[in-house]
């Protein structure tokens, strides 16, 4: 079962996660999976806040929830009028985007405590979390809010695959990147055993050759 509710629902907002929670709930308990791949669980914002029409989430509960922390409202780093705009004030970006952050971790941390108390009853239930990775490719974590450091020390108190997908923008390099991303991951948790690599076997949208989707020798 892989479940991605990012584009379909506020999971800030207390009563759409019971309501998504309940869902989840039903989903699992009414089949006999085998496990859950909770995949990617951070913003979908590829461009970061250089597009604003892109950028997420800058819903009510997140701006409310950001305000009460910095004391401004981040839809003024997007007002071109305001002294707080990105462009002018890189201080207060900054700390939406670490808040942004923070958000993710803690959206991850609870769907993985929920699946947990799933496993009372289904004890077999194998558990990944597919993460998009921001350690070979840093702006990832600007983007996305997606931020590795804070989600492996969970690994820890909780058993459960980290899965490092490799952003769509690097797909055109060789599969000589597998092991440079590995590289970067393997310093930051003794769980070792808990990382595995997505290896995406795609059409890549860039200028690539011979062929647009791995073969031969680069898929071996």
């Amino acid at each position: 079962a892989q479940l991605d509710w990012r584009k379909l629902i506020n999971l800030t907002n207390r009563d759409a996660f019971a309501a998504a929670s309940t869902g989840v709930q039903d989903f699992l308990t009414r089949f006999d999976w085998d496990g859950v791949n909770l995949a990617e669980l951070y913003f979908e914002s590829l461009e970061g806040h250089g597009n604003p029409s892109r950028f997420t989430p800058m819903n009510d509960d997140v701006r409310r929830e950001f305000t009460v922390a910095a004391g401004f409202d981040p839809l003024e780093l997007f007002d071109v009028k305001s002294p707080r705009h990105w462009t002018e004030d890189g201080a207060s970006t900054r700390r939406f985007l670490d808040f942004r952050a923070q958000l993710a971790q803690r959206q991850q941390a609870q769907w993985i405590a929920r699946i947990e108390a799933l496993r009372e009853a289904k004890p077999h239930l194998d558990l990944v979390l597919t993460h998009i990775d921001d350690r070979f490719v840093t702006t990832m974590r600007e983007k996305l809010g997606a931020d590795a450091t804070r989600v492996l020390p969970m690994l820890a108190q909780h058993d459960f695959t980290f899965l490092i997908e490799d952003p769509a923008t690097v797909w055109n390099l060789g599969p000589q990147r597998y092991p440079q991303i590995a590289a970067r991951y393997a310093p930051l948790t003794p769980a070792r055993q808990n990382l595995a690599i997505d290896i995406n076997i795609v059409d890549r949208y860039q200028d690539v050759y011979p062929t647009k989707q791995q073969t031969g020798a680069e898929l071996l």
